[in-house]
């Protein structure tokens, strides 16, 4: 979701989740989203990006060329779009 349903109080708030989604969800502690990349052979950053606009927020991943790799990040994707946490690990 974009910032369609954003208070006044709360700008900003889907582009800095947007940005924040690699760095942690239910399945994916943030200390394991980066080598988990890693071990695909992707570079976290330069093979993944997001970004937001007034109705939407668009997720893009470079994705390796095996399929089973593919079908690995895959795995991520349900997890970035309804189980990201807040957790600093404390």
């Amino acid at each position: 979701m974009g910032s369609l349903y954003e208070n006044e109080n709360q700008a900003g708030l889907a582009h800095f989740s947007s940005n924040m989604a690699f760095n942690g969800s239910v399945h994916f502690p943030s200390a394991n989203v980066v080598e988990f990349f890693q071990k695909l052979g992707m570079d976290f950053g330069g093979d993944t990006n997001a970004s937001t606009n007034f109705d939407r927020t668009i997720y893009q991943l470079e994705l390796p060329t095996q399929a089973r790799d593919a079908a690995r990040v895959a795995d991520l994707l349900p997890t970035v779009a309804g189980g990201l946490t807040s957790d600093q690990g404390n």
